[in-house]
């Protein structure tokens, strides 16, 4: 496989970058590149998104535990989202945390509990999940959480070396 430069595409990530902060929209540079052989294109993007998805995984996280905790979804996307709560939204709830609620387990590489993955249900223990693998696991659950996905390299969610497994 011989890869050869193929341009640049621009893509929007929103929310807070930290646990206390503001949402806001920023832009990344994701690299492509083709195969010379097959013409498949490959896009490279930073290590810590996710694919396919508009906001940061600390966002998600902070919006996921907001809405387990009973916060109406509105409220929510007020604080995760730094774009204005649309009216349908408003009386049907912000879908994206449905959507977040379950993918979460595949996109940070966990197996689901018995608890199921769907809705707010699942929320505690995707975010119980997450905290474990947290360098500080002492923290709240949230910090935690948070901590742990600002870990994750692509590949899933690295552990401390000294918790890592050795075979």
């Amino acid at each position: 496989m011989t890869l050869q430069g193929h341009g640049v595409r621009y893509r929007t990530q929103a929310g807070p970058g930290q646990l206390d902060g503001e949402p806001f929209d920023d832009v990344v540079l994701v690299r492509r590149y083709r195969c010379r052989d097959c013409s498949a294109v490959v896009t490279v993007m930073p290590m810590g998104l996710l694919p396919r998805v508009r906001y940061r995984p600390v966002a998600i996280v902070i919006g996921l535990a907001l809405w387990a905790a009973g916060v109406a979804s509105a409220a929510v996307r007020r604080q995760v989202s730094p774009a204005p709560t649309r009216a349908a939204e408003a009386s049907r709830g912000w879908a994206s945390l449905g959507r977040w609620a379950r993918r979460g387990f595949s996109w940070w590489k966990l197996r689901p509990t018995g608890r199921g993955t769907r809705g707010r249900d699942s929320v505690e223990a995707l975010l119980q999940r997450l905290a474990g693998r947290a360098q500080e696991p002492g923290r709240d659950l949230v910090a935690a959480a948070i901590q742990a996905v600002s870990l994750f390299k692509g590949h899933g969610l690295c552990a401390p070396e000294e918790l890592a497994p050795t075979t």
